[in-house]
Formats: C-alpha cells, structure tokens, sequence
C-alpha cells in the first residue's frame, strides 16, 4: 500500500483555509478552526477504513472468532431443514418447493 501524505493545512490568497494532501484540495471552511475540525474528520475516516480494510483481508474464520458476540465458528454451515416443531427453517427453499 502506498503511504498517505498528511493532511495539511493552507490559505489560499482570499483567506479561505483549505485541508490539503500535497497540492490537492480537499476541502475549505471560513476560519482555521473549521478545516482543522475537517481534517481530524477526514484523519478518522481514513484510519476507520484502513482498520476495516485490514479486518476484510483477514481470513473469515478470523473474523468471526472477533466479531463481538458470535458464538458459532463462521464456518458452520446455515441450518436446513426442519424444527422440532415441524416448520421449515429455510425460506427460500419453501419457496422453491411450492413453486
């Protein structure tokens, strides 16, 4: 993966502060406080997706093992079939049978 340039901050000529990634504008406010609030979102927002990025190229036994409240190995296999009570636990499969 190619290393970011950080976010900086600039004015331009007119007096509007700009977030900047090397000569590229990426976004403008009125006063510095703004664009520095615009480039700590913006900083967030990209580590969230470096973050989710890393989580998605993990392999998916992985993932669920860390996922927060799983309790069956993601390999398991969906239940088909029947409850003991009888009703059909595939909906889609309901479907195709009636059809």
């Amino acid at each position: 993966m190619v290393g970011r340039e950080r976010l900086t901050i600039g004015r331009t000529p007119t007096g509007y502060w700009v977030v900047q990634e090397g000569a590229v504008d990426l976004a403008g406010a009125l006063t510095r406080k703004a664009a520095e609030a615009e480039r700590d979102l913006r900083e967030r927002l990209r580590a969230r997706a470096r973050a989710s990025a890393r989580a998605l190229r993990r392999p998916t036994h992985e993932r669920a093992a860390r996922a927060p409240g799983v309790s069956a190995p993601a390999s398991a296999a969906p239940r088909v079939g029947r409850s003991r009570a009888g009703a059909r636990l595939d909906p889609l499969r309901d479907e195709l049978d009636d059809g």
